[in-house]
């Protein structure tokens, strides 16, 4: 395989692109391509590369406003990723230097990847993959921020589980987990297309931000069709496990933090656990009829 001299004397594969057409080609640039000269000379460059990457070269070429491009072969050669240096020569056209960038670009994925999962792991709770606290206390506040702007209305609703712990003590805790996994999703099934956000708040608690509405009567719907959904038994290895709720709702007033709406929603849920299960609580305010409680 004989390539031009001038070239060869260069340890970087480098071509010669004249018009859009290969003139030359080195030593090293037919190694990397797996061709000959005789191949490469005289064959369009766009010809080298996927469709896409063909015109955006075909525009560095002809119009001379990148100078620095990457791109992927053809499949029949190899579909390689390349970085293309283009230095301009007013003899000779377009010298193109070539690097193979294909182990730089999926080295850089594996990272981004990681560091998308690290992101998600430091924001959704492994066992569910719901949102976790961080992420629900984040939108709480977007919320907050929203509805002093511009009148957003949203609600807080805090779900604790009946008869949770007595599922792990006797069925074991992958039992306990079947649970939090399948009352997780029906949440969601719940809240449905209505913007809002399940999050685990820990243990057997969840916390919904229900977004939209503000008005107890919505809100207290919503609040027993989650009771009535959450109640249905889970089947699990043949056994069958009955959980409940008690849910406390909060509703915002325009002077409220982050904290002090969880903590009210938590203080109605303990009242509507004091007034029997089952049912929901608004805080500051009896409400809800008792529904679906746990065995």
């Amino acid at each position: 395989m004989t390539c031009s001299l001038d070239l060869d004397d260069v340890p970087v594969p480098m071509m010669v692109v004249d018009r859009g057409t290969v003139r030359e080609a080195n030593a090293e640039a037919c190694r990397m391509l797996g061709r000959d000269r005789a191949w490469l000379v005289g064959r369009e460059a766009a010809n080298l590369l996927d469709e896409v990457d063909a015109e955006m070269l075909a525009l560095a070429l002809g119009g001379g406003v990148l100078d620095r491009l990457v791109v992927r072969l053809v499949p029949e050669l190899g579909g390689t990723s390349l970085e293309l240096q283009l230095s301009r020569q007013r003899d000779t056209g377009v010298v193109v230097a070539l690097r193979d960038v294909t182990e730089l670009l999926s080295a850089r994925r594996r990272a981004e990847d990681l560091q998308a999962e690290l992101r998600y792991l430091a924001t959704h709770d492994v066992l569910t993959g719901v949102p976790n606290r961080s992420l629900l206390r984040d939108r709480i506040d977007q919320a907050l921020r929203r509805s002093r702007r511009f009148g957003f209305r949203f609600a807080i609703l805090f779900c604790d589980l009946d008869g949770f712990k007595a599922i792990n003590d006797r069925y074991g805790h992958d039992a306990g987990d079947r649970v939090l996994i399948e009352t997780a999703r029906r949440i969601e099934r719940v809240l449905g297309e209505h913007g809002g956000t399940v999050a685990r708040f820990g243990g057997d608690e969840f916390v919904v931000l229900y977004e939209g509405d503000d008005d107890p009567c919505v809100v207290g719907t919503f609040a027993s069709r989650l009771i009535e959904s959450i109640v249905v038994p889970i089947e699990h290895d043949g056994a069958m496990l009955s959980v409940g709720t008690s849910i406390g709702l909060a509703i915002p007033d325009g002077h409220g933090t982050v904290d002090s709406l969880i903590g009210a929603a938590d203080a109605a849920m303990y009242a509507a656990k004091l007034r029997g299960k089952g049912c929901w609580e608004i805080a500051g305010r009896a409400s809800g009829d008792r529904r679906g409680e746990a065995a």
